[in-house]
């Protein structure tokens, strides 16, 4: 069920974020397993993608900046004026070390640490540089967005199988379904680990790709089609749970 969820929570971000599937799935393909290596969740790394979409930080430029972030947190490219800056904003090394340690805290509550101690943005350069300060700024001044969008990821729980509950009555409502019943099917489909994460990710964004051209070309035959397996499904509901 792995797959499903993840693609359930990348689903859910491109929804709230309105930001295409694909750009979500290539931000998540290039900084999801640095992040995963500190113990950032998925929902975490869905929700800050959500939140950087939503401020038009998106594909491989969000990925990118996150992991450099990631990476700073981690030491492994340590600049001279990180623990400068970490005195300034926690008032000794030893509080600002802990606040910032990867294993501690995951990059959102850092992020909550460091606004809620008045970081910066001048700071936050001189300690992370430009290719991490990228999406760490614009997420450290949008706060409650990320928050936000955190409660909705938390709910995103079935996502991809939440259309079958629509009612569908209009053309759109049916290819809509169905496209979402696509997503679901594919990503069963691939629950393989034979493959990378993100070959995976890149084989299932591929896949619906091609169906929703065929979709879009095809809606009125989709239309029928979803209609008609919607009404099938309401009966076999019907038959396994009768009032």
């Amino acid at each position: 069920e792995q797959s499903l969820y993840i693609a359930d929570l990348l689903a859910k971000a491109a929804a709230i974020s309105q930001v295409n599937v694909r750009d979500i799935a290539e931000s998540f393909s290039v900084a999801g397993g640095q992040l995963a290596l500190f113990g950032n969740s998925v929902k975490d790394v869905a929700t800050l993608l959500a939140t950087l979409g939503k401020l038009q930080i998106k594909g491989s430029t969000a990925g990118t900046g996150l992991k450099w972030f990631q990476r700073e947190l981690a030491g492994a490219t340590r600049r001279k004026g990180f623990k400068e800056g970490l005195k300034e904003i926690f008032g000794t090394l030893e509080a600002g070390m802990a606040a910032v340690d990867p294993q501690l805290h995951s990059l959102i509550e850092t992020i909550d640490l460091l606004v809620e101690k008045g970081a910066t943005p001048t700071q936050l350069i001189h300690m992370f540089g430009a290719e991490a300060t990228a999406v760490l700024l614009p997420l450290a001044q949008n706060v409650d967005l990320l928050h936000e969008f955190g409660v909705a990821i938390d709910e995103a729980g079935g996502f991809t199988q939440q259309a079958t509950a629509k009612i569908m009555n209009t053309l759109w409502g049916a290819v809509e379904t169905l496209g979402d019943s696509i997503l679901a099917l594919k990503n069963r489909i691939v629950e393989t680990f034979e493959q990378t994460l993100s070959n995976v990710i890149h084989r299932v964004i591929s896949f619906i790709d091609t169906m929703i051209v065929w979709i879009e070309e095809n809606r009125e035959l989709v239309a029928k089609i979803s209609l008609f397996v919607g009404g099938l499904e309401l009966q076999m509901k019907e038959l396994r749970c009768p009032e």
